[in-house]
């Protein structure tokens, strides 16, 4: 899911009670709205991407804004984190206190990489 799609999504979540009654208000189907949220807005038709954004309050260049804010938080932050930071985060995520094995070392670097290459 692309970071725009995110964005809307965590600011229907913040405002609205459910995404019913965002679509309501927006005056689009709620299965539209599903499938935006769930395809991206990348891929939806500019209309309805113009009515979510003005329900949310919102320009569609302040959306990309946005994007881009986050988009460059989270390279700074990733950037400035060591290989070891990021091993020892994903461990204590994945629920491994002690020391990880050789194996579970490989298996989280390879997730990274795979994050990474999507994201890129």
């Amino acid at each position: 899911m692309d970071r725009r799609t995110e964005i809307i999504k965590e600011m229907i979540e913040e405002r609205w009670p459910t995404q019913k009654a965002f679509a309501e208000a927006a005056g689009l189907p709620y299965t539209t709205l599903r499938s935006i949220l769930q395809r991206g807005v990348g891929n939806s038709a500019v209309e309805n991407v113009i009515r979510i954004c003005r329900t949310l309050g919102i320009t569609i260049e302040e959306l990309e804004e946005l994007a881009e804010r986050n988009d460059q938080g989270v390279n700074k932050e990733t950037q400035e984190l060591s290989e070891e930071e990021i091993l020892t985060l994903a461990a204590h995520s994945a629920g491994f206190e002690g020391k990880l094995t050789d194996e579970q070392l490989a298996k989280i670097k390879l997730a990274i990489r795979i994050a990474l290459a999507e994201d890129g």
